[in-house]
């Protein structure tokens, strides 16, 4: 009855006044206690949108023949059935088939990690539950919940706005109007209201770019606004990573490249005589040969892979190019707060402009000459009197101590005033609040105006510089100044407030927020705060790492600049105040980038910068070739997040728009958890070489020895079944488990990679190269002399498989480093490759003495001495190699990168 109710309504929250919804919702100001909650969650279901389902395995396993590569496999399967190789024909068919089963499984489990790690990341919203502002997840909000909002929330369901105060709101999203909206909670429509009109309304999807809101809300999940038109907001295919991009490239390259030379080879072939039979299956086992089907699939798992570990580690991986480009990076833009700082502000020091500093500890609370006097606790009380008036955090009693809840700086202020035993409801109750001017950065303060016994009192709360300007003239001016920068070089976060007296009846609270600024009266000063945020234990160290790496760490800051100073310098982020740009001295150069670009080589802590400027820093690090990673948590630190090569948001302290923006969420927001990330993303990036190598070079031994066979008239010397085998059972299985590879203990220790290095630069070049022609080479001789010794085709073919599976089980080896030497590699660092060399190995065998296996794949067992010999001959591709790496190292002295 109750949901019928308010689904005739749906249309009409925007024609009724504020107390006439909260009516008509049946609820109060007051919000839900939390069993209400749960009884109308039972009624409605959570607020959530029908998502659209992920492909099921027959869509992924469909998917897998839309590839070039299965076209030129299916194309080899028709031409065997043509000439009358049933058996090849239906072998390469069922490979296909194994591929295409293996490449959909990745896809799912990819899926299923993806929505996974959808699930970790929960969105908040802040309602009133129980009497209490608390944060609960917007899944679980309800129709009649009191909602609150602050800049850079997300808008988790429709509501009726109840309050609001300068509240600005992009709704493109729902809209298409690119231009923000402004709202007013004051103001009532027809029902012919279109619902950009809808001023006094806020909807689901959309997100509040300035200001604070108050209101109730009418209409959750699928009953939303946005829940109507839920298909178009469909989640986006996931982009490839740049790497799986230049890889499709590549190899699409690679494939008509060898079918114009498999097409050449077998014009030639008949030029010279060669029968047509003969003709097409050397082109059918050379099309089998040159295709690297699984190189697509290696890289998705290693990129996923990597991603996994990520998470564990606290790094939520929104897209798997950030995994690549953390490699990369070569500058991190740092936020102080929360993320080189523990975000957990105390008031530890206080300036009273007529007592002093009064130093307020765990241990005491002192004043100049010891023990407070009578004039020092009553300009403390009229300080945190203030402190606590303009402010916009709340606090309640849970399990028997005080929670907590809104900005840090805030609650800082709330938990020094009930340490005097001050609380702010008492405070309100005396002096409750007019109006309120909400603290935004642009303007580093925020007012309060509260009805006094004298009238109206004003309060005021921000940057001192701000703060002093609105005071009135006052000989100490300067003192208190000096006094704030004292501060500042102790580490302490500056907070200074004032008060006033006003007439509320000449004050216009309708009036812009820029002109009731221009109508206060001059402020008295009451004095400084200063608030402590201790270092994260854990950053020295990651900031040391950083250097190692030789990536660029520089704190960007709205905070004072001696306290940004004294934070760097104890972090060793910068030394002198030389490496300090103010942002009043950034506007100076944003019109000269050359001058620009050279400051910013010097510079290392960013102070006093606006949200804005923090887009024109990381542009500018680029323009100087920087690939740069930045963090933010607030809605003006998206457009920088965006820009960035690689945006990263705090998981915790983190808006909703500035999660949504980065590419990489830390869920605990600690600077050493980006560490971490980079440490996995040059792994990654490393691995994805080492499966490349393998891939190609093997992939290089079989083209060099079937040309080899075709220049002097040889037999075939492997037919494409042989090849399919080969590929599966030692590619198909070792190429994947490099994801599972560890870190050479030095990665960290070199520059960044440049992020136009291409993957195949001259040194993979080299090495793909090399390895391929020795496999290749090997193979071919040892062929040649079988067949010259007397031995029968199918005799030395039987044996070319068994060593080339034999190459490809000890390249594995080589792989596993560009530069160590394979024995230097732990053998059991990765034990499911070393695991996979068994597996391979043994299915091999195990084939050689089945009967089907033996006629499909024409091979028979072989005695000891020929295992041994062509143990011996495959042992060679581990030797040129440890040969090439010595004299590369002897070469550059050790000095190139370590992969």
């Amino acid at each position: 009855m109750f949901k019928s109710d308010m689904i005739g309504r749906i249309a009409r929250f925007y024609t009724l006044t504020a107390s006439e919804a909260i009516a008509a919702l049946k609820t109060s100001t007051l919000g839900f206690t939390s069993e209400e909650a749960k009884k109308r969650l039972a009624i409605y279901g959570p607020n959530t949108l029908l998502e659209p389902r992920p492909p099921g395995l027959l869509k992924l396993y469909i998917k897998q023949f839309k590839n070039h590569f299965i076209y030129l496999l299916l194309a080899a399967s028709l031409l065997s059935l043509f000439i009358g190789e049933i058996t090849d024909a239906v072998f390469i068919t069922v490979v296909v088939q194994i591929n295409a089963i293996i490449g959909a499984f990745e896809e799912w489990k990819a899926e299923a990690s993806a929505l996974a790690l959808r699930k970790v990341i929960v969105k908040q919203a802040t309602v009133l539950r129980d009497g209490h502002k608390v944060m609960i997840p917007s899944q679980d909000l309800v129709p009649g919940d009191i909602l609150f909002f602050d800049s850079g929330d997300y808008v988790p369901a429709d509501a009726r706005l109840l309050s609001s105060s300068e509240l600005m709101v992009d709704e493109s999203l729902l809209t298409g109007e690119s231009l923000a909206i402004e709202k007013d909670a004051n103001v009532v429509f027809s029902e012919e209201s279109a619902i950009h009109h809808r001023v006094n309304m806020i909807y689901a999807g959309t997100h509040v770019l300035r200001g604070r809101a108050q209101a109730v809300i009418t209409q959750t999940g699928s009953l939303s606004e946005v829940g109507k038109i839920a298909s178009s907001l469909a989640l986006e295919a996931p982009v490839p990573p740049p790497i799986v991009v230049k890889l499709k490239q590549f190899t699409k390259k690679i494939s008509r490249f060898m079918l114009i030379s498999v097409v050449a080879i077998a014009f030639a072939q008949l030029l010279r005589g060669g029968e047509l039979q003969q003709t097409l299956l050397t082109a059918v086992a050379l099309v089998v040969a040159a295709i690297p089907e699984g190189l697509p699939i290696a890289i998705s798992v290693t990129l996923a892979v990597a991603s996994h570990f990520m998470s564990k580690r606290n790094v939520i991986i929104r897209t798997l190019p950030a995994v690549e480009g953390l490699g990369a990076c070569t500058v991190i833009a740092s936020d102080k707060t929360g993320t080189l700082t523990c975000n957990e502000l105390t008031v530890e020091s206080l300036y009273l402009p007529s007592c002093g500093v009064i130093d307020i500890r765990d241990d005491g609370i002192t004043g100049p000459k010891g023990a407070l006097t009578e004039k020092e606790s009553a300009a403390i009380n009229a300080l945190i009197v203030a402190g606590s008036l303009c402010n916009e955090a709340s606090s309640f009693k849970e399990d028997g101590k005080y929670a907590y809840h809104g900005d840090q700086v805030d609650v800082a202020f709330l938990m020094i005033a009930e340490r005097f035993g001050l609380k702010r409801p008492d405070l309100l109750e005396k002096m409750p609040e007019i109006y309120a001017i909400p603290y935004e950065s642009e303007r580093k303060m925020c007012v309060s105006f509260n009805k006094s016994d004298v009238g109206c009192r004003v309060f005021a709360k921000g940057a001192i510089e701000t703060i002093l300007d609105l005071c009135e003239e006052h000989e100490d001016k300067e003192k208190w100044r000096a006094q704030a920068i004292e501060m500042a070089r102790k580490g302490y976060r500056i907070i200074a407030l004032a008060q006033s007296e006003a007439v509320e009846e000449e004050y216009d609270f309708q009036a812009t927020t820029q002109k009731q600024l221009s109508l206060l009266p001059k402020l008295i000063f009451l004095g400084i705060a200063g608030i402590m945020d201790p270092v994260r234990p854990e950053v020295p160290e990651a900031i040391k790492a950083c250097r190692e790496a030789g990536i660029k760490v520089v704190m960007i800051t709205g905070d004072h600049p001696e306290t940004a100073f004294a934070i760097a310098r104890q972090l060793k982020i910068a030394s002198s105040h030389s490496e300090i740009l103010l942002g009043e001295q950034l506007k100076c150069l944003e019109n000269n980038p050359k001058k620009l670009a050279e400051i910013l080589e010097k510079v290392n802590v960013f102070a006093r910068i606006e949200p804005l400027q923090k887009l024109a820093i990381v542009k500018a690090l680029q323009a100087a070739g920087h690939f740069v990673a930045v963090t933010g948590d607030g809605v003006n630190d998206s457009p920088a997040l965006k820009a960035a090569n690689i945006g990263i948001a705090m998981g915790r302290s983190g808006t909703d728009v500035a999660r949504s923006t980065a590419d990489i969420i830390l869920v605990d927001d600690s600077f050493a958890s980006i560490m971490h990330g980079i440490f996995k993303g040059r792994v990654a990036y490393s691995n994805i070489r080492k499966i490349i190598f393998f891939l190609i070079s093997t992939g290089v031994a079989e083209i060099v020895l079937f040309l080899l066979s075709i220049a002097i008239s040889l037999p075939l010397p492997l037919f494409a079944v042989q090849l399919l085998w080969l590929n599966l059972v030692t590619n198909g299985i070792q190429d994947k488990l490099f994801a599972f590879e560890g870190a050479n203990e030095d990665l960290l220790k070199h520059p960044p990679r440049s992020p136009k290095e291409a993957l195949f630069d001259r040194s993979m070049l080299l090495q793909t190269s090399l390895a391929g022609a020795t496999m290749g080479v090997v193979g071919f001789s040892f062929f040649w002399w079988a067949l010259a010794a007397g031995w029968s085709e199918f005799e030395a073919r039987n044996a070319l498989l068994l060593l080339f599976v034999m190459f490809e089980n000890i390249h594995v080896f080589n792989c596993r480093s560009e530069k160590k030497s394979a024995f230097r590699m732990p053998l059991f660092a990765n034990p499911v490759l070393l695991l996979s060399v068994v597996a391979a190995h043994g299915l091999h065998i195990i084939a050689m003495y089945t009967p089907w296996f033996q006629k499909t794949l024409r091979v028979e067992p072989i005695d000891f001495s020929k295992w041994v010999l062509l143990l011996a001959l495959g042992s060679c591709i581990l030797v040129v190699m440890e040969a090439y790496k010595w004299g590369r190292r002897r070469k550059v002295g050790g000095g190139y990168r370590n992969r």
